[in-house]
This record gives C-alpha cells, structure tokens and sequence, in this order.
C-alpha cells in the first residue's frame, strides 16, 4: 500500500495509482449523479485491501436504500473494516459510519 492523494487534497492508502484514479472518478461521479459511479466496483474487487475502496462501494449500495442494495453493501462494509485496520484515521473515521448504519 502507498501513500497518495486523492481529487480532494486527502490522503488515501491505496495499492495502485489505478485505485486512487477510481476512487476519484467515483467522487465525481457521485456528486455529478453521473452514470459510471459502478465502476467503484470494479476497483474493490482488483483492490480487496483498500479500505476506502470498499467503504465506498458499500455506499453505492446503500445509496440504494432498498433491501437489496443493503445486502450488496455488507461483504464491501465487512471487507471495509476489515482492511480499515491498516487505514489511516480518516479512514477510519469513515469505517465508524459504516459500523453505525449497520
């Protein structure tokens, strides 16, 4: 895992330039409501250990609000706080309101 930073200025842990670029991507995609913010999905499946990565897929999930996209959203949340123990405590912040939605 190495040291970047993302879009935003913050920064994220990640395995590869590929996965800070999805994330970013995902951000944008989000907050533009645009069509490609699955890709997330994509990214946490190649990036298992970046605990951002799966934070944010568990959230496309819950974006949902529906009782499929909850269950979507759990092994992303599980895997979240499970890679979170190497996160940084942004991170880590952000794993705690994972935990709390569950």
């Amino acid at each position: 895992m190495t040291q970047n930073v993302d879009r935003f200025g913050n920064s994220v842990l990640v395995s590869s330039p590929a996965s800070r670029d999805a994330m970013d991507s995902f951000a944008l995609e989000l907050l533009s409501q645009g069509r490609n913010a699955a890709a997330i999905v994509d990214a946490a499946a190649q990036d298992a250990g970046c605990a951002l990565l799966q934070a944010y897929t568990a959230c496309l999930f819950l974006f949902l609000q529906t009782r499929e996209g909850y269950r979507r959203a759990s092994p992303y949340i599980t895997a979240a706080l499970q890679a979170g123990r190497r996160a940084g405590a942004r991170v880590r912040g952000r794993r705690g309101g994972l935990v709390a939605r569950r």
